[in-house]
């Protein structure tokens, strides 16, 4: 991570892994043994050098314990739209709490017309 955080950097970006979930992370009564240790190296390796990591385990828990709902394909272990769903909502909640999103002014995103409707953004003159 030490190239891709020296990287981030240089470009200005901020830096921070995320733990991505995987069928035995969301499904499972207990996180396997192997995954587990796998997360805690990355969580670790982040407090030792200062970098947030981003874990979406607890939030796919979580979602599957209330809804029953799977977020990954039977047939490939991958997300399937639910999952993508969840996980950016996760995402967005994650970096927004640590100060990691910029303001939509400076994204040059959507703009708020004050109705809580996206309007679109006029451009510069």
């Amino acid at each position: 991570f030490g190239r891709l955080r020296e990287e981030a950097a240089r470009t200005g970006a901020a830096f921070a892994p995320v733990i991505v979930p995987s069928v035995a992370h969301v499904y499972f009564p207990q996180v396997l043994a192997g995954e587990a240790w796998g997360d805690s190296v990355v969580k670790d390796w982040g407090q030792d050098s200062g970098v947030p990591v981003l874990d979406l385990v607890p939030g796919f828990r979580e979602a599957y314990r209330e809804t029953g709902q799977r977020y990954h394909y039977r047939q490939d272990k991958h997300w399937n739209a639910a999952g993508h769903r969840l996980a950016a909502d996760l995402l967005a909640g994650l970096l927004a709490g640590r100060g990691m999103l910029p303001s939509r002014d400076e994204a040059g995103g959507p703009q708020s017309g004050g109705d809580g409707k996206a309007t679109a953004r006029s451009p510069a003159p």
